[in-house]
């Protein structure tokens, strides 16, 4: 979709984004779904699991393997870590 409005094909539009920022569109896209989700894992109640689906992931488990993997640290204990830090 985002090739399609930039009127490049996907290949090509894939290529020159590489090219300008160093990482892949799909990781960007991944890493900006992650930041949001871990700004509404500390800013709401919502559960892990309507969190990593509202983020387009395909389960609870592939978000928190892909979570760990950015943030290095599971949903569930950077919310406790939050709310913690809150309560201070």
């Amino acid at each position: 979709m985002i090739a399609r409005k930039s009127g490049y094909s996907r290949w090509h539009f894939q290529r020159i984004f590489k090219h300008v920022t160093g990482q892949s569109l799909a990781l960007y896209i991944r890493r900006q779904r992650l930041y949001k989700a871990a700004w509404e894992l500390r800013h709401s109640r919502f559960n892990i699991t309507d969190i990593a689906y509202k983020y387009q992931f395909d389960s609870q488990q592939s978000f928190w393997r892909a979570f760990r993997k950015e943030f290095s640290i599971t949903p569930s204990m950077y919310r406790k870590i939050i709310n913690y830090n809150k309560n201070s």
